[in-house]
Parts: C-alpha cells; sequence; structure tokens
C-alpha cells in the first residue's frame, strides 16, 4: 500500500524543491511555479521509490523541460523572423503554405508519431506529453524525434527549407 507522508516531511520537500529550482533558474523565474509542476506529478505517485526521490526525479525532468522549451518560438509567427515593416501579402502566402505544409507533413505520420508531433507543434512540453498520452518519458522523446525526422524528410522532399 502506498503511504502519504506527513505534512511535515511535504514542507521540508517543498523547502528542499525550492532550493533546488532557485539555484537552477534565473532571478526572474519564480520557483513556486515548477515546485507546483512537482505536486501535480506527485498524484503518479506508486511506492516504487522514496516521496523524496520520487519528486526529485520529477524536478530533473521539468528544470529539463524549463531550458529546452524556455527560449523555442515559432519561426512562423515569431517577430524574430519577420521584419519590423508589416510583411507583403506575397510573404504572408508563402508563410501559409509553408505552415499548411507542415500540418499536412504532420497528418502523413504514422498514429504512434501523429499525436506527439502535433502535442510538440502545440508547445507542450515531453513530460506533459508523456503524461496526457500515458507513454514513459523516452517514449515520447523517441518518438518525437522520428517524427520530426520524417517531418524534416517530407517537408525536404516537397522542396520547402527549415529553418
Amino acid at each position: 500500500m502506498i503511504g502519504y507522508p506527513s505534512a511535515a516531511t511535504l514542507r521540508e520537500l517543498e523547502t528542499e524543491l525550492l532550493r533546488y529550482f532557485r539555484l537552477r533558474v534565473p532571478a526572474h523565474v519564480d520557483p513556486r511555479d515548477l515546485v507546483a509542476e512537482v505536486w501535480v506529478a506527485m498524484a503518479d505517485y506508486r511506492g516504487r521509490a522514496s516521496h523524496r526521490t520520487f519528486a526529485f526525479r520529477v524536478a530533473r525532468l521539468r528544470l529539463a523541460d524549463y531550458y529546452r522549451y524556455r527560449d523555442e518560438v515559432d519561426p512562423l509567427t515569431s517577430s524574430k523572423y519577420w521584419p519590423a515593416s508589416e510583411p507583403g501579402p506575397s510573404s504572408l502566402v508563402r508563410r501559409l503554405r509553408e505552415r499548411s505544409s507542415l500540418w499536412r507533413a504532420v497528418e502523413k505520420l504514422p498514429p504512434a508519431f501523429r499525436e506527439v508531433a502535433r502535442l510538440h507543434l502545440q508547445g507542450v512540453g515531453n513530460f506533459e506529453i508523456s503524461e496526457r498520452l500515458g507513454l514513459h518519458y523516452n517514449t515520447v522523446r523517441s518518438r518525437l524525434s522520428r517524427a520530426l525526422a520524417k517531418i524534416r524528410a517530407e517537408l525536404d522532399q516537397a522542396g520547402l527549407e527549415r529553418s
């Protein structure tokens, strides 16, 4: 039977998690948000390790997701890739075609890869994808890697440039 930790244990664990995140994220990031994500994931605790071990495993994965996705931008909508002035109609049409080609490539993926790729392109992190789809974290990483390779190949075959 899975036991629940005492309130004192949870307070101590929260203090340790806050310290862990404060030392590893920039000052403008509120570590309480990351700790909250750990608490949400604790609902999946099955008793295979101590509460502390499980919480810090989740914390490491959340931290990895934070750094993996903090600087990512959608190249089709980010101002970083658009000129300072408003784009002309021809560039808007080209962008729409590129986006359309991207989603067509996603639809051609085998079902096992399609949903992982779809969620990734919507900005969902790997850990959350694994939770939503009930897959192991490493399975999500593997499927996403393969899906992106297939999408790149499809876009290359269609003659579209990748950024």
